[in-house]
């Protein structure tokens, strides 16, 4: 009787215990509990163990991890520190001191004084390199220096250079070293020069200088501060065939009267360099009304037309005509057997230049006739240089060439 006393007596204690663990739970939504009722050794006993689980949460995510290997910002302070020791200033020393980081352009932005001097850095904000920086003088005008410490003897070599290139270009070179310029690059000694023309055009600030050497006339443009050959013309002009502005004081005819046929003949004759033995054909005729005679003649395979004016003996108009007499064909170009050939031609133009046929380009090589003269034209490339030639088409003698830059 006793024990069956005792089993109820324990039940209503575990019914009253579970009543108690319910009321709790109700309170505590969050944790769900369990009771775990174990047979104890002895049948009047019972071991409660109670249980406790974990209460149930949302999941949470795993905090994201910061990217390996990124590099890490040196921090003002040593921005500043990097500053100072790039201007060879102490820390104690500088004032005004201001680190500002500059997000966008990835770089620390370091500011201060010294000595009435602003110094302005741009430091990477990670390997510390000095990207840019500035020195400017802030202080009174008076103490100002000419130039920086470091840079005052440069700046003052290079002012002084400066000056004397100044000095140099503003004098003129002088029309003595013009002429010596130009000879020099024609390669003519002064004793073999006949100078005809030595001006200083101011507008243009340049030296024209013309001289004659030989049977050649030569014209230059020469810099007149620089000295440079700017322009160069040479030309054949042999003194022997030059018209003359006035005859020389024997052929001058007396005053309000003509020179007459004889005299007109002899001066278009020398003119032509031609003999009166070998020119035939000759036909004179005088133009009241123009006053001037017309002075018509041969020579070997030439016709010659002269206009000589009646009074002055002047030669007014000339004219000189292949026209070989065994087959006189007017306006046809003569057989290339009678003449040098263009091969000749380009060979004494080349040889003249002092080039062969493999070291020039674009080679021309044209025939024509001026006033009547058979006349190769030659002309090639050397560099950035053009050479033209003008050759004798019978005697092969070279009678003009330029050289253009």
């Amino acid at each position: 009787m006793k024990k069956t006393i005792a089993i109820f007596t324990l039940i209503f204690a575990l019914l009253l215990t579970t009543g108690c663990a319910a009321s709790a739970a109700a309170n505590e939504p969050m944790e769900a509990r369990t009771i775990d009722v174990q047979p104890a050794a002895d049948p009047t006993e019972a071991v409660v163990e109670e249980q406790t689980e974990a209460p149930t949460e949302a999941p949470t995510e795993a905090p994201t991890e910061a990217p390996k290997d990124e590099p890490t910002p040196i921090g003002k302070d040593k921005a500043l520190q990097i500053a100072l020791e790039h201007a060879g200033i102490a820390a104690e020393k500088a004032t005004a001191t201001q680190v500002e980081y500059d997000k966008e352009d990835g770089e620390y932005d370091v500011e201060f004084r010294y000595n009435n001097y602003e110094y302005d850095y741009s430091i990477h904000v990670t390997t510390g390199k000095v990207l840019k920086h500035e020195k400017e003088y802030d202080g009174p005008a008076e103490t100002k220096p000419a130039a920086t410490e470091k840079s005052s003897t440069k700046a003052t070599e290079k002012a002084t250079q400066a000056t004397k290139a100044t000095e140099a270009a503003k004098t003129l070179i002088g029309k003595e070293k013009a002429k010596s310029i130009a000879l020099k690059h024609a390669g003519i000694s002064e004793s073999k020069a006949t100078f005809t023309k030595v001006e200083y055009d101011k507008e243009d600030k340049e030296y024209e200088v013309d001289f004659r050497a030989g049977d050649y006339e030569y014209d230059y443009t020469i810099g007149a501060y620089s000295g440079k050959v700017l322009e160069h013309d040479k030309e054949y002009d042999p003194v022997e065939t030059k018209p003359k502005e006035t005859q020389p004081e024997e052929t001058q005819p007396k005053a309000n009267e003509p020179i007459g046929k004889d005299k007109a003949k002899s001066i278009a004759l020398k003119h032509a360099g031609i003999s009166e033995s070998k020119a035939t054909n000759v036909v004179i005729q005088y133009d009241k009304e123009d006053k001037e005679y017309e002075v018509d003649f041969r020579a070997g395979d030439y016709e010659y037309e002269y206009t000589i004016g009646a009074y002055s003996g002047k030669v007014l108009e000339h004219d000189k005509e292949y026209d070989p007499i065994e087959t006189q064909p007017k306006e046809t170009q003569p057989q290339e057997t009678e003449l040098i050939g263009k091969s000749k031609a380009k060979s004494i133009a080349l040889k003249h230049a002092g080039f062969s046929a493999d070291e020039v380009s674009g080679i021309q090589v044209e025939y024509d006739k001026d006033d009547g003269i058979p006349v190769y034209e030659v002309e090639f490339h050397k560099g950035s240089k053009e050479y033209t030639y003008e050759i004798h088409g019978e005697s092969g003698k070279i009678l003009s060439y330029e050289i253009d830059d």
